[in-house]
């Protein structure tokens, strides 16, 4: 949930989600059109019960990364898993009022990505302290980058080299070689730890009413 991208490509929306996590961390298992309450959801399901990536069947769609703008001290213990607050809003009626009514108190920080099924971009983010919402132009490129595992130098590195190879990101095949080009165990400055690796690659693609959601894991 470390490095994300989103792509305006010429007949689609591409948005793709590296993994780094800890290579010791249990696998997810892929759920698919698991029905709770009123909606049917697709998501990785992590071992500890959330998601950092998921839609629901009406191409309302979530990826969370972690830490806000910039890296913050962990706390000892925090009252509810990031994952689980993914879900939580995954499986709400209308997510951007249930973005507004969440209680986010000894949470930990990140930043949640919201593609609606009316095609807005919203970037949400949680500091700690205070929520911020942002909508974002979806005729351009963005990309997100991890405040906990990427430094704000890194992330302003990694904006120009994404920027300058839009033009060649035409495609979902294009922009997952970006991804896999650009993994974090082949960092070599800001924050590194050898246990780190990109574990996992998921691309998902809107187009017309459809959408196609592919997750690579890395591991084998």
């Amino acid at each position: 949930m470390c490095l994300v991208s989103f792509v305006p490509t010429k007949n689609s929306i591409v948005i793709t989600s590296s993994r780094d996590e800890d290579t010791e961390r249990g696998k997810p298992v892929v759920i698919r059109n698991w029905k709770s309450h009123h909606k049917t959801l697709n998501f990785p399901r992590d071992v500890k019960g959330g998601t950092w990536i998921g839609y629901d069947h009406l191409n309302n769609f979530l990826v969370i990364l972690n830490g806000a703008r910039t890296r913050h001290q962990r706390a000892d213990s925090y009252r509810k898993s990031r994952g689980l607050i993914v879900l939580d809003l995954l499986n709400a009626q209308n997510i951007p009022a249930a973005w507004k009514d969440v209680d986010l108190t000894n949470i930990e920080p990140f930043t949640l990505l919201h593609y609606s099924s009316i095609g807005e971009l919203w970037e949400w983010i949680w500091d700690g302290d205070n929520k911020k919402t942002n909508q974002l132009d979806t005729k351009k490129g963005h990309c997100w980058m991890s405040s906990t595992l990427y430094t704000p130098q890194e992330w302003d590195t990694m904006k120009i080299k994404f920027k300058n190879s839009l033009p060649r990101l035409t495609n979902p095949d294009q922009i997952r070689a970006f991804h896999l080009a650009n993994r974090y165990e082949q960092k070599t400055t800001g924050v590194i730890y050898p246990s780190i690796r990109t574990v996992s690659n998921t691309t998902v693609q809107f187009q017309d009413s459809s959408i196609f959601f592919n997750y690579l894991d890395l591991r084998g």
